[in-house]
């Protein structure tokens, strides 16, 4: 990396699998081009918490402390230096959010992917996500911000894929079956207008953009767009997207 490092981010993590794709991609993003291979360049802190005990608090009417335990550790990275937080859960970003005594910005899932989207030309976004994330309206927000629009699958076949990524996706299980679920609901939004479909849960990548895509529409995915630009921002000093916790 031949530029300063301006912030360091402070990475709350949830899936090992999917901790991973961030971490290599903030790490790719720095990378000396001329140079072979790949090795940590840019500077991160990076804290779990017991991901089980945090969504089941938040999925049994105990959000409060969801909360207080996903601040906890954004306290300690704050204390190890960090500037920002980076959290690879779009759910969990959504339960920070509650948090009343965090003092790093937070960048946001919902508008770097979106962002990414348009960017990319797309304005009609179809979301693959959890229930939680569906119904929040972030990502409908985000897009109404930036003159683009959300489609969601019907809420039968949102629940389905609820199912799967809590029983699997977040577990770094992918099956055949739960992807020819995704693929069917790519296939919906298609017929409904989506020109792109936006992987609204970070561990959707692991099936593989190409695959969940299958020909019918392009996809966006949250966890590379939000990984490279927390390395962008770590690099330049600038938070373009930053949530409100």
């Amino acid at each position: 990396m031949s530029r300063a490092q301006q912030l360091i981010p402070g990475i709350i993590g949830f899936a090992p699998a999917t901790d991973y794709w961030y971490l290599r991609e903030i790490q790719a993003f720095g990378a000396d081009e001329a140079r072979p291979g790949l090795v940590n360049s840019v500077r991160t802190l990076y804290a779990t918490l017991d991901t089980d005990e945090f969504f089941g608090l938040d999925e049994n009417g105990h959000s409060r402390e969801a909360a207080e335990l996903i601040s906890a550790v954004a306290r300690s990275l704050h204390a190890g230096g960090a500037d920002f937080l980076v959290v690879t859960s779009n759910s969990g970003s959504i339960i920070l959010e509650e948090a009343t005594d965090v003092a790093l910005p937070v960048l946001s899932i919902f508008e770097t992917a979106t962002a990414e989207a348009t960017r990319r030309g797309f304005r009609n976004l179809g979301l693959l996500s959890s229930r939680r994330t569906v119904d929040s309206g972030r990502y409908q927000d985000a897009a109404e911000r930036v003159d683009a629009r959300i489609l969601t699958p019907p809420a039968a076949l949102v629940a389905d894929i609820d199912v799967m990524i809590d029983s699997e996706a977040i577990r770094g299980i992918n099956t055949p079956e739960s992807l020819v679920l995704l693929q069917d609901a790519v296939t919906y939004l298609a017929s409904e207008g989506a020109d792109c479909v936006v992987l609204g849960c970070t561990d959707l990548v692991l099936f593989g953009t190409s695959n969940i895509g299958a020909g019918i529409l392009p996809v966006v995915d949250s966890t590379t767009a939000h990984a490279r630009a927390a390395a962008a921002g770590a690099l330049n000093g600038l938070i373009a997207s930053a949530q409100t916790a």
